[in-house]
């Protein structure tokens, strides 16, 4: 009895795991300009659908390298929908902080989306002593290139 439910586990564990992307594949690529390596990753996301804030973060970061405003337009807003949906279900994820402050640091103005600049980069700044130490180094990498978050800004 004790092996069919450890059995059990393992296949449920493993499947829950299954088509998950890691941070070390996920965010090179959302940090370069590669459009196609971007689709590429959207597309294997859009297959599990498991992670909806890396999903959403980097559609918006692929808007901005495609061709027509409609298009942009029409992939920035399915990212924000599918970002901000895990946000709400998950307030107090650094991670999925972050990803809104990246995308909303580098947002055009025109879509408006810059309102949680100060409360993104106050929680992670506040929290980023608990967060992942691979975590902590993506964070500490992007703050070289950010004019929002700062080295002072860690507590």
């Amino acid at each position: 009895m004790k092996n069919i439910l450890l059995i059990g586990f393992i296949i449920i564990l493993s499947s829950w795991t299954a088509g998950s992307i890691s941070r070390k594949e996920y965010y090179p690529v959302f940090k370069g300009n590669s459009s196609s390596e971007m689709e590429a990753l959207v597309k294997k996301l859009e297959k599990t659908w498991k992670q909806k804030a890396y999903l959403g973060a980097l559609k918006m970061k692929l808007s901005g390298l495609q061709k027509g405003s409609s298009t942009k337009l029409k992939t920035f807003k399915e990212g924000r929908e599918l970002l901000e949906a895990e946000i709400k279900n998950n307030p107090k994820n650094i991670e999925w902080l972050f990803l809104r402050l990246a995308v909303q640091e580098n947002a055009p103005k025109i879509v408006k989306y810059s309102q949680n600049i100060n409360e993104d980069k106050e929680f992670i700044s506040s929290h980023f002593s608990s967060a992942p130490f691979d975590l902590q180094k993506i964070i500490k990498d992007y703050v070289a290139n950010s004019s929002v978050l700062k080295v002072s800004d860690f507590k």
